[in-house]
């Protein structure tokens, strides 16, 4: 018979955790059998459509001596729903895939002295009814700076 006053010894156990799975690219995740209407294809042209504008748009800033952050975010493991951002003090544009896998691409103009030629660049490329329009708080000038002091260097170059 145990005595009342004899302590039980607790057993010591290791906590296990499970291992958190981060959300995977939200566009990858669109394959031809998983979604009707061959939506995949869809995804692949607008991504395409911004990559040729953003080529265009490189051109135009080209020798400008504009600090810009861009980076492409297709093969990381860090966001999960942007595809591509590109940045510079007078234009803003990004291209994301939200939860319900549809393609958004956003962008802002402040003071830019090739706005007239983008949005031609965007007509010409079948866009203007697949972008947004928004504004960055305080100013589009302020968050560019504010993004090169945070960002790391690989993905701040001059143009």
């Amino acid at each position: 018979m145990k005595e009342i006053s004899e302590v039980n010894e607790i057993p010591i156990t290791t906590p296990t955790y499970s291992k958190v799975y981060p959300i995977s690219k939200r566009w990858k995740k669109v394959s031809k059998l998983s979604h009707a209407n061959n939506h995949k294809q869809l995804i692949d042209t607008r991504i395409i459509q911004y990559e040729c504008v953003l080529r265009k748009v490189k051109e135009l800033y080209a020798n400008s001596g504009e600090t810009c952050y861009e980076r492409d975010y297709k093969h990381d493991n860090e966001n999960p729903f942007t595809i591509y951002s590109f940045l510079t003090s007078t234009f803003w544009w990004d291209i994301e895939c939200d939860f319900v896998y549809q393609i958004n691409i956003v962008y802002q103009f402040e003071n830019s002295p090739h706005e007239d030629a983008i949005r031609a660049l965007f007509r010409e490329f079948h866009l203007t009814p697949y972008i947004t329009e928004v504004a960055k708080q305080p100013s589009l000038a302020g968050f560019h700076k504010a993004v090169l002091a945070y960002q790391k260097s690989q993905f701040i170059h001059t143009l």
